[in-house]
């Protein structure tokens, strides 16, 4: 079995290129998106969160999603967490689930644990939503037991957003200033 294995390994050696792998799906077919999770860590570097999201191929990142898939992406998002048993698996740990505009309003939300999990209003950059909308299912989820996250780049394009979250999110703190990074908490915490 073991010279089994390391054939499958050289096989591109012996040949010059590897076999050809049959195709599934026609070529102009993007690839289907995936689940992700990253690990949050806190300040002892022990894992306190996992943020999930609906990652497509490293191809189609730079693509400009309309409202309607990033709902899509978002219903696999909540559909995968909906009636799992996601809080036993995480102990104390947080899950935080970002999500679009659209993807507040989706009726399956309501199906979620709230112990364990962080909704983040995540709208796309640049995206055209109505905001008194977003502001309100915001609010409603916040009144049903959700905890709320928004990022920091809300501070200005959204603030009345970032007035109702538990959670701010920094960015990638790894390259701030600590000076510039402990003025921005005091200024995001009032």
């Amino acid at each position: 079995m073991f010279k089994w294995l390391i054939g499958l390994f050289s096989a591109a050696g012996k040949h010059g290129k590897a076999p050809p792998v049959p195709a599934e799906a026609p070529e102009d077919s993007p690839p289907p998106p995936f689940l992700r999770r990253e690990s949050m860590l806190d300040r002892d570097q022990r894992v306190a969160a996992y943020q999930f999201s609906v990652e497509t191929p490293a191809a189609l990142r730079g693509h400009a999603w309309h409202a309607a898939t990033h709902k899509f992406f978002d219903a696999a998002l909540i559909d995968h967490f909906a009636g799992s048993q996601m809080a036993g698996l995480l102990g104390k740990r947080l899950a935080i689930l970002p999500l679009s505009p659209a993807g507040l309003a989706l009726p399956r939300l309501m199906d979620l644990p709230r112990d364990n999990l962080v909704i983040e209003f995540a709208p796309p950059v640049q995206a055209d939503y109505d905001r008194a909308e977003a502001l309100a299912r915001l609010s409603a989820l916040r009144a049903a037991g959700f905890r709320i996250a928004c990022g920091h780049e809300l501070e200005h394009a959204f603030p009345e957003a970032l007035a109702l979250a538990g959670l701010i999110g920094l960015g990638d703190v790894a390259g701030q200033d600590p000076p510039d990074l402990l003025a921005r908490c005091r200024r995001l915490a009032e």
